[in-house]
């Protein structure tokens, strides 16, 4: 039975008129980006074998368009549209993520001017919690002579913050914003000790007065 051949109460389209589509689960939110049934599944049942084969809204978004297609009822042509919503998604995300981190300010440029002196080296480990809100920011001035006493002492800060995430930003006043040797090898290793307590970097950006790099841009967090 199509979708609309369903009784009113159930429909997911009609649901959402009624009772606003933040109320409709997953699985309608889905039929309702499907569209119209098959002959043999309605589109409640499409979505919830896609939600079952892919294990949930992360498989929905890791998956790749092949993944989709292998579903009974999703061709080509919905395997695609599926993705493109996924797509939204993630750049709605990144503008979401980037306010909740700069909070009231308008640019990264502004934010690193108001609260960091940027003639002078520093790092700055911002601690975030699940909804990528600021908790918390660990600031350190001046070259570090040893490296193994700064990886305690941020591990230190975000435990004490509680964070669940956390973004390192640190400058180069040489001007070149490339990582150095031991900007990756202090990176890794944070990673490293961070996801064993369950913490996730969300990225280590170097800052430089007229440009930027971020690890996470050049895929440099794995």
């Amino acid at each position: 039975m199509r979708s609309d051949l369903l009784p009113k109460e159930v429909q997911p389209r009609e649901k959402a008129k009624l009772l606003g589509i933040e109320n409709l689960n997953n699985i309608e939110l889905l039929a309702i980006i499907i569209g119209s049934g098959t002959k043999n599944n309605n589109s409640i049942s499409i979505a919830t074998e896609i939600i079952s084969q892919l294990g949930g809204l992360n498989g929905l978004i890791n998956s790749p368009l092949s993944s989709f297609s292998r579903i009974k009822g999703i061709g080509f042509q919905r395997s695609l549209k599926l993705k493109a919503v996924v797509e939204l998604s993630k750049r709605l995300y990144e503008l979401h993520f980037n306010d909740a981190i700069i909070l009231k300010y308008n640019t990264f440029d502004q934010f690193v001017k108001e609260t960091l002196s940027i003639e002078k080296e520093f790092l700055c480990v911002l601690s975030l919690n699940r909804q990528n809100k600021l908790i918390n920011k660990y600031v350190v001035e001046g070259e570090v002579e040893h490296t193994n006493v700064l990886i305690d002492e941020v591990l230190k800060h975000l435990v004490a913050s509680k964070a669940s995430k956390y973004i390192i930003l640190h400058n180069h006043p040489s001007g070149n914003a490339r990582p150095s040797k031991e900007d990756l090898e202090i990176t890794n290793v944070l990673i490293r000790k961070t996801k064993v307590l369950n913490i996730e970097l969300l990225d280590n950006i170097i800052h430089c007065k007229k440009r930027r790099f971020s690890f996470k841009d050049h895929g440099l967090l794995k």
